[in-house]
């Protein structure tokens, strides 16, 4: 977990990075959050043809600062 904007130090969005396992191998995830904990609604980020999850970073920060939950991963083949 690192707290910061774009992963810098003294914001107010924390960043994690997961992995989720299943039966079919796994996907690395990239998860901002505010660092208030509240309960709150989730958004899935898709990245576009050729990048990463990390691309869609300072998206995901626009929407944690917003409240939401920003979830992104890199889709087969990607990444």
């Amino acid at each position: 977990r690192v707290a910061g904007g774009l992963f810098r130090a003294g914001d107010a969005v924390l960043w994690e990075k997961l992995r989720l396992c299943h039966d079919g191998g796994a996907f690395n995830l990239l998860v901002a959050r505010p660092t208030e904990c509240t309960r709150t609604a989730a958004i899935l980020v898709m990245h576009p043809t050729g990048k990463s999850k990390e691309f869609m970073a300072e998206a995901m920060e626009r929407w944690a600062r917003k409240g939401f939950l920003a979830i992104a991963f890199d889709a087969p083949w990607h990444g």
